[in-house]
């Protein structure tokens, strides 16, 4: 939003409040907590969490790169999924509150900001490790990952020759849901059989540790392995875990009256990342579209089903291999009655506490994904008129 228009819209703001004072009320209201946004080339902006969406469209515009944000809110997970529309990943990095906080990869799509000192703002190391090999070489290599959480927000960080990246997970309203997802993104992190994380990097032998113990020919025998057999260098990963597979179908209905609000409900949740625009806003036109020209029309909400479900971040549900045959179609006889059907003909528990949570009694027992679930429940512009969600545990 133009600047020019921020002292306008807050006195109608504070007008509206005031004339909506119950005079008999003897408590006082408590302002809405604001946020000051300062960019690199525009003049500040205040606004409350609640029209940050609204600020978006604008930034969008005219390339505007925030430089940097205060606030008496709290720096936590709920202040950073806030801010996330706004960050592009243009910015070099953002001071929030005085910190430093650089634009990271969300795995559900899109940007936020992650601080470059996580202990200083209260985030707390889950797990980290560690390792080097081969020393004394052509060349050693180094590698390092932690997982961090603030709160119920999580994200993983990753350091070294092999690879230096840190991808958020944020939260997923469950911690053990979150903190599953954020081992699922790790390259090197895993869970045992006993749900315990555990990290390849910890195989690497250490090529500096000496034993004095040890004799000269177990000293060189140890220093010519550069790394655990079977550990490839160019690209380590987890070693897989057995994992118990299962089946899902589900079927939703939805009373779709305005396919205008329910098109702007599912932009909404739309990642940045998979830079699909919405175009002709407000015209017979109106309608998403991909940079690879797939389009999607407003006028069409089996069309934005769809396109929705394509957009549900997969990564921090309880399901590996997330490729569901998924079809949305208008209900005969029901003019604004759509009927999304998902059918997932196999699929891995991820969280090995989901695993032993859900071990199957017999063929028949039914199994629920929540992740799913609020999903389905975050659609705005729609009720939900009938859900059926049916899933099978195998061993």
């Amino acid at each position: 939003m133009p600047a020019e228009n921020s002292a306008a819209d807050n006195a109608a703001a504070d007008n509206a409040a005031a004339d909506n004072t119950d005079p008999g009320d003897s408590s006082e209201r408590q302002p809405s907590p604001t946020i000051t946004i300062s960019w690199t080339e525009w003049e500040d902006t205040v606004l409350t969490l609640d029209e940050i969406v609204g600020l978006v469209d604008w930034q969008r515009e005219v390339d505007a790169v925030i430089d940097e944000i205060r606030t008496e809110l709290p720096i936590n997970g709920e202040l950073l999924s806030a801010l996330m529309p706004l960050i592009t990943g243009e910015e070099e990095w953002v001071e929030l509150n005085g910190h430093k906080m650089f634009p990271r990869i969300h795995a559900s799509g899109g940007w936020v900001l992650i601080p470059e000192s996580p202990e200083r703002i209260g985030a707390e190391m889950i797990t980290s490790a560690s390792a080097a090999w081969l020393a004394g070489g052509p060349c050693e290599f180094n590698q390092g990952e932690s997982l961090w959480r603030l709160g119920g927000f999580h994200w993983v960080e990753a350091w070294g020759d092999m690879e230096d990246l840190v991808i958020a997970v944020g939260d997923l309203g469950d911690p053990d849901m979150s903190l599953s997802a954020a081992v699922g993104l790790s390259h090197w992190f895993s869970f045992d059989d006993d749900g315990e994380i555990v990290s390849e990097l910890d195989e690497i032998p250490d090529p500096y540790f000496e034993d004095e113990n040890e004799s000269e020919a177990e000293r060189e025998a140890r220093s010519d392995r550069s790394y655990p057999s079977g550990f490839d260098a160019s690209t380590p990963r987890p070693v897989p875990v057995a994992r118990p597979y299962g089946t899902l179908r589900c079927v939703a209905r939805f009373n779709v009256t305005d396919p205008v609000r329910f098109a702007n409900g599912v932009q909404r949740l739309l990642p940045a990342g998979l830079n699909i625009k919405r175009y002709d806003r407000g015209e017979a036109t109106d309608r998403f579209e991909s940079s690879g020209g797939e389009t999607w029309s407003v006028q069409r909400p089996d069309e934005v089903l769809l396109l929705w479900l394509r957009s549900m971040p997969t990564v921090g549900t309880e399901l590996d291999g997330w490729e569901p045959r998924v079809r949305a179609e208008d209900l005969a006889g029901w003019t604004t009655v759509y009927e999304l059907v998902i059918q997932l003909d196999e699929f891995d528990l991820r969280d090995p506490k989901l695993r032993e949570r859900w071990r199957p009694q017999n063929e028949s027992e039914e199994w629920q994904p929540q992740t799913l679930l609020r999903h389905l429940h975050a659609l705005t512009g729609a009720t939900m008129l009938q859900l059926e969600l049916r899933g099978k545990v195998i061993e």
